[in-house]
């Protein structure tokens, strides 16, 4: 029964249009599933581009608490003294 129907030109076209439309169809869905992952890791560089914000923030309020009025001859000591680069 296959080998006749393999036979036929038609069932032939069928079957090759068929393997296009899988394949197509496993390329795009293979595409959006790059695209989450890409996603996700872009939302998390975000978040860590956020924290390092924040502790430079809060370095730099620790920095001002303790030598006064953010001078920056004042931070650089604070730096120096708490073994910062």
């Amino acid at each position: 029964m296959l080998g006749w129907l393999a036979a036929r030109p038609w069932a032939r076209k069928a079957a090759l249009w068929g393997a296009i439309a899988l394949a197509v169809a496993l390329f795009l869905l293979g595409l959006r599933k790059a695209g989450e992952r890409a996603g996700r890791a872009a939302e998390r560089v975000e978040y860590l581009e956020r924290e390092v914000q924040r502790a430079r923030a809060t370095q730099r309020r620790m920095r001002n608490a303790d030598t006064g009025d953010g001078d920056p001859a004042a931070d650089r000591e604070w730096l120096r003294r708490r073994g910062a680069r």
